[in-house]
């Protein structure tokens, strides 16, 4: 018997701190045990000559931190899947604007538990849930998707339903 695929939302919350030690924290508490999703790191993500690859997260979010204005993303998958209520992926994306987007894939009936954990444990005064999308590349985008947001939201600390 086949299982029918559970339904997943993504989750992300701003942030004004991108240093190595944030992103870090938010994943030991999302996802502790993780993997990231690419075997080495280019930087310029995406160049065609870049002037550094590393071969691990950890130099390249160093990298990242001193970098005020360099857009960047970084996916991880969980090293397994343990039951039908793990979050699926984390993510962030480090903004032109040199801000840090956290994100999290999930079961959508744990979404709003997740909104509620970005602003009780890291202080996120923006966040939002959305389909399979990206989050946009700046503060400013962020910021103004999640005033039109129509799910459940946080704007300047409050949680909207």
């Amino acid at each position: 018997m086949k299982r029918k695929a559970m339904s997943t939302v993504n989750t992300y919350a701003l942030s004004p701190d991108r240093s190595r030690r944030n992103v870090e924290g938010f994943l030991d508490h999302f996802m502790r045990e993780r993997t990231p999703c690419a075997d080495e790191f280019e930087y310029p993500q995406y160049s065609d000559a870049p002037d550094a690859v590393y071969p691990d997260t950890d130099s390249l979010l160093e990298r990242l931190e001193r970098e005020k204005h360099a857009s960047y993303s970084v996916y991880w998958n969980p090293r397994q899947l343990s039951s039908r209520d793990d979050i699926a992926q984390a993510m962030v994306f480090y903004t032109s604007s040199s801000e840090l987007i956290m994100g999290l894939e999930v079961p959508e009936r744990f979404a709003r538990k997740v909104l509620m954990d970005f602003c009780d444990i890291f202080d996120a005064r923006w966040a939002y849930i959305t389909g399979d999308e990206c989050p946009p590349g700046s503060g400013a985008d962020f910021q103004r998707i999640v005033r039109d947001a129509d799910l459940p939201h946080i704007a300047e600390g409050v949680l909207v339903d």
